[in-house]
């Protein structure tokens, strides 16, 4: 009886991961387009195909990312998608080989040029040495970069998701 039960474990076990679907780069799914992949293919990272806002501060970016009205058809069916920190931009932007705000691998552009990420900016005042924390860190598609500016300030938002 107990070989029977390791024999059937063994068997589901190795059937799960030789069936395992394996994602490339580009490629439509899970509510996106996948711009990142671990070694397998197995797990990454998905974009949102359209913006979850044109134009909004970092807080209500933190809001507009979990709101389904703001997802495309596909990217409603999931309830995961947050702010990209900026290193996830910066991937995004190269991986997907944006040129002129659009991906030359997959279908899919950028609206504007500035998007927000969730990585918070620490400004320090030279002369005064204080602190400011109310900065965050967004990411320019026009130009491929990274910059800081005031979370009230506003920025587009477009949101990721894991698999």
């Amino acid at each position: 009886m107990m070989k029977n039960i390791c024999w059937v474990t063994c068997f589901l076990l190795s059937f799960h991961f030789l069936n395992a679907q394996k994602h490339t780069i580009g490629e439509f799914y899970g509510g996106g387009v996948v711009f990142a992949v671990n070694e397998d293919g197995s797990h990454g990272l998905i974009v949102e195909t359209t913006d979850q806002s044109g134009s909004c501060d970092w807080n209500e970016a933190q809001i507009a990312v979990k709101q389904e009205k703001n997802h495309s058809e596909e990217g409603k069916k999931f309830t995961d998608w947050r702010l990209p920190v900026i290193d996830e931009l910066q991937m995004l932007f190269t991986n997907l080989k944006v040129d002129k705000l659009c991906s030359s691998i997959a279908k899919i552009c950028f609206n504007t040029e500035y998007y927000w990420s969730s990585s918070k900016y620490i400004y320090t005042n030279t002369e005064t040495n204080e602190k400011g924390y109310d900065y965050a860190w967004f990411f320019k598609f026009g130009i491929g970069g990274a910059d800081w500016t005031a979370m009230g300030n506003s920025v587009a938002v477009r949101a990721v998701r894991e698999f």
